[in-house]
């Protein structure tokens, strides 16, 4: 590839929506990448969804995970949001894809990314130009003791991945209710209301944040 072009990269979006910073993607793939100046590659970690199924990116179920559920005209959506930006999905059977595309990339704008380290990313932290974080992983990790609670995150994270993201980019963005400390972080406010408060669900149709608050 002779063209120059920006790295965008997601662990979902597109026709995968299993969360908050999935739809925030899309709201980025909808306002804000048809203004690019720079062409922008979205790389999704996920397999491209067909037959109906957006599936585990971890793969660790032989069965596509039925909460992600059946959703009807999935192709036709994967085509419509193919027109408005070259998407690449991870492709098991390729893993070295996402190294080279990134290696021959102008930057890397991390538009949501996973709460521990990834290979590639880490092989070109020189090329990281931003990060955008969702959640803060030491409040997250926190946040059943400041509510009393004994339940606890049931999926790995590492503290030391998001410090490195945001000593590696250039700008790191935080994306939340309230402004932070960090004086490097650019601070772009949540949009929405938490309207209830409700008793506390287990269930995993919703992320995080919804079954808490």
């Amino acid at each position: 590839m002779t063209d120059i072009y920006d790295i965008y990269y997601s662990t979902g979006g597109g026709p995968i929506i299993r969360g908050g910073s999935d739809v925030w993607v899309n709201y980025w793939i909808d306002n804000i990448a048809p203004k690019l100046k720079v062409k922008p590659i979205l790389l999704i970690h996920n397999q491209k969804p067909s037959d109906g199924f957006a599936p585990n990116y971890n793969q660790v179920s032989p069965e596509p995970p039925q909460h992600f559920a059946v959703v009807e005209g999935m192709d036709k959506k994967v085509k419509e949001v193919d027109e408005k930006i070259e998407i690449v999905y991870f492709d098991i059977n390729n893993t070295e894809q996402f190294d080279e595309l990134i290696k021959n990339s102008r930057r890397v704008n991390i538009l949501d990314g996973h709460y521990k380290s990834v290979w590639y990313l880490e092989n070109n932290k020189d090329k990281i130009y931003s990060v955008v974080l969702h959640v803060k992983v030491n409040d997250a990790l926190t946040v059943h003791k400041k509510l009393g609670l004994e339940k606890t995150l049931r999926f790995n994270i590492e503290p030391e991945w998001e410090e490195n993201l945001i000593k590696w980019s250039k700008y790191p963005i935080w994306i939340g209710t309230t402004n932070l400390e960090d004086k490097k972080t650019k601070f772009i406010p949540n949009f929405y209301e938490f309207q209830h408060n409700k008793e506390l669900d287990d269930s995993d149709l919703v992320g995080y944040t919804a079954r808490i608050w």
